[in-house]
């Protein structure tokens, strides 16, 4: 007979109690890690559809979380690969490795926010399945930051008051004054509108505001550099969007536009566009400020 398929708070519970039951060793640690991952997941399922009876054929997510709860070695791990490849459909793999590159992707934040917990190097790598020496190299090459971004004599009272607040993850090659601007651009009109400063730390901890290891402050632009900016903007988006245009009718027409739109679109690969309508142009890949670009290529354009 067959088995009707559970439903999505059915799975959550039989992963959620494939973890507590697993055997507790340093590789199934990292395998608890990542089901954990999949749980949250269907959290955000239950909390998106707001239903508790969507049904989900869990075939493969089952067999692979229970799978790798036992699988303890190489080989195991390699037969699981094989009988799962028949049963695991395109949409499970994809929840399974949209939950490992997101847990991946968040690995340094996870160290450093354990070591700023108090967790010692040898706990943290047995947690993730790691090596004390990689731990180590994560925390040498990364580094947490909290700021706070205030504004001066604003609607929020006279003087610097607080406006926004918040802590970033960031490679130590990364600077100080770049994360300033990136707050300040982030921030939208509140900086454009009044004296502003960024104050940030070292570490998750309040600290004084007379001991920060950086300090920003600047002045709102005035309204003719905003027009300029803006203006700036506005032709350089419309010149990109004649390009654009100019490349769609002549290959609906067969025929060659002018070898000029074909070529690098002066853009270096970044996609610019304002935050808001009174900031300036900023990549949306990489968060540079056009002002601050000096012709260089997005790093994170494909």
């Amino acid at each position: 007979m067959t088995r009707p398929p559970l439903t999505v708070a059915e799975l959550r519970a039989t992963i959620t109690a494939t973890i507590d039951t697993a055997p507790t060793t340093a590789a199934s640690a990292m395998q608890a890690s990542m089901m954990r991952a999949l749980v949250a997941l269907l959290d955000d399922a239950l909390a998106e559809h707001g239903e508790t009876d969507s049904t989900l054929d869990n075939s493969g997510l089952l067999a692979l979380a229970q799978g790798y709860a036992r699988a303890l070695d190489p080989e195991q791990r390699d037969q699981l690969a094989a009988g799962i490849a028949t049963r695991l459909s395109v949409d499970e793999a994809g929840v399974i490795l949209r939950a490992a590159n997101a847990v991946r992707t968040a690995v340094p934040g996870i160290v450093l926010r354990a070591k700023a917990n108090g967790d010692t190097t040898a706990e943290i790598a047995r947690e993730l399945d790691m090596t004390d020496s990689y731990v180590r190299r994560i925390t040498r090459e990364h580094r947490l930051a909290s700021w706070r971004l205030d504004l001066y004599d604003s609607a929020a009272g006279p003087g610097w008051q607080p406006h926004e607040a918040g802590d970033d993850v960031m490679p130590k090659t990364h600077p100080f004054p770049d994360l300033a601007e990136h707050i300040l651009t982030a921030a939208g009109r509140g900086p454009r509108e009044y004296r502003a400063r960024v104050l940030i730390w070292e570490g998750l901890d309040e600290q004084p505001d007379d001991l920060p290891v950086y300090v920003h402050e600047q002045d709102p632009p005035s309204l003719l550099d905003q027009a300029r900016g803006e203006v700036e903007g506005l032709l350089a988006e419309f010149e990109q969007g004649q390009k654009a245009e100019r490349r769609r009718i002549a290959a609906e027409r067969g025929t060659q536009a002018d070898p000029e739109d074909y070529e690098d679109d002066g853009t270096g690969g970044h996609d610019w566009h304002h935050p808001t309508p009174l900031a300036g142009l900023v990549c949306r890949r990489c968060d540079l400020a056009h002002k601050n670009w000096a012709g260089e290529a997005c790093p994170t354009a494909s």
